[in-house]
């Protein structure tokens, strides 16, 4: 059985749900955090980071002195939105569909520039992994991922994927918990210097390893 996502996740996705539905309709002012605090049963800073996914995802903006206002989100955030609200098995299934192609076109397109970013992020995502920064590891890993679909340098398959990336952090959390940091760590290298030298079927392999870590084939 897969750990239980962080309190911060499942705030964000208890608010998601209602700005989807319409409960909370866009303009409108959130609640106070005091009244938020009260009626999710969450303290300051769970309510803030819930509050910070949120925004990451294009579904409120924070107005310094006035407060936070649910956002009118463009395609790419209703999409994400929709995603928000999917099963994780669900979402799982469209990773192991979408993530080896991403894979493979990077490591026949990138460039010296974005290789260097992919590398650089694999670097990142294993130093928090060895500080145990669990946020900074999810932060990491989400923009490697997101840097592979921007290697691509198909416009069209990288705004897809960026949709798609900000539901991903709610399941890369859960992910980290439950495997080795360490064996985690060397299959994001692996795949970070595949797409660098431009090894297609190395690439693939090695998401493959990645998705095959975190979850049943």
């Amino acid at each position: 059985m897969s750990p239980p996502l962080p309190l911060p996740v499942r705030t964000a996705e208890t608010l998601r749900r209602r700005i989807v539905s319409g409960s909370l309709a866009s303009g409108e002012r959130l609640p106070t955090e005091t009244k938020l605090m009260a009626e999710l049963g969450v303290g300051r800073s769970t309510l803030r980071e819930a509050v910070r996914i949120l925004e990451r995802e294009g579904l409120v903006r924070v107005r310094q002195g006035s407060g936070t206002y649910v956002d009118r989100p463009d395609r790419s955030g209703l999409l994400a939105a929709a995603l928000g609200l999917a099963e994780s098995a669900h979402i799982v299934e469209v990773r192991r569909v979408m993530e080896p192609t991403i894979a493979r076109i990077a490591a026949g397109r990138r460039t010296p520039d974005q290789a260097r970013e992919i590398l650089r992020l694999a670097e990142v995502r294993r130093r928090c992994g060895e500080a145990d920064d669990l946020a900074g590891q999810v932060e990491a890993d989400v923009a490697f991922h997101r840097a592979l679909a921007t290697a691509t340098n198909n416009p069209v398959l990288s705004d897809l994927f960026d949709a798609f990336a900000r539901v991903l952090a709610r399941l890369i959390a859960a992910e980290i918990q439950s495997c080795e940091s360490e064996l985690s760590a060397r299959s994001h290298e692996r795949l970070a210097q595949a797409v660098a030298i431009g090894d297609p079927d190395d690439a693939e392999a090695a998401v493959l390893a990645i998705l095959n870590e975190t979850g049943p084939a």
